[in-house]
């Protein structure tokens, strides 16, 4: 699956983000990570996506977490298309002040990101893609030139 898809507000942006869980939700495995890279420039969009994700899984209080590294959130129900509580944890993880993939190994963030039972946003995926498992959704977010609130959001599955 790839799409692009433009985003006239913030709004639009949060909209999105929980968009997309509830479809990727609907083809998870039990076995694996729920993972999404998100990529782009300070500014681009990229921390309310996550909203919108966190939105769609009940969560609050969802802002960047680039001083803390990574915010943990306990899942409190059961998810779309789930038989059984499967997913259980909500990381929102930012590598912007992560060097790269062997730093990011040394705070066992590689552990982390292969939990099957969670499901993972990473701002600033960049850093640490030779760590991060596949499948994963690759979201990058770039500016339109033509007007200042949108944004062009493009989505691919990396299998």
């Amino acid at each position: 699956m790839k799409s692009e898809i433009i985003t006239k507000s913030e709004q639009e942006t949060i909209e999105m983000g929980g968009s997309l869980l509830r479809e990727a939700l609907l083809e998870a495995k039990d076995d694996q990570p729920l993972i999404f890279c998100l990529y782009g420039e300070l500014g681009s969009g990229k921390t309310q996506f996550v909203k919108g994700m966190a939105d769609e899984l009940g969560l609050n209080g969802i802002t960047s977490p680039t001083f803390l590294l990574m915010r943990k959130f306990i899942l409190a129900r059961q998810l779309p298309g789930e038989t059984k509580k499967k997913k259980r944890y909500f990381f929102h993880i930012d590598c912007y002040r992560i060097y790269d993939s062997e730093e990011a190994r040394q705070i066992s963030l590689d552990k982390t990101i292969a939990s099957p039972r969670a499901i993972i946003a990473i701002e600033w995926a960049e850093r640490i893609e030779e760590i991060i498992p596949k499948p994963h959704w690759e979201i990058k977010f770039e500016y339109e030139r033509e007007a200042v609130n949108n944004r062009k959001i493009s989505i691919k599955k990396i299998e």
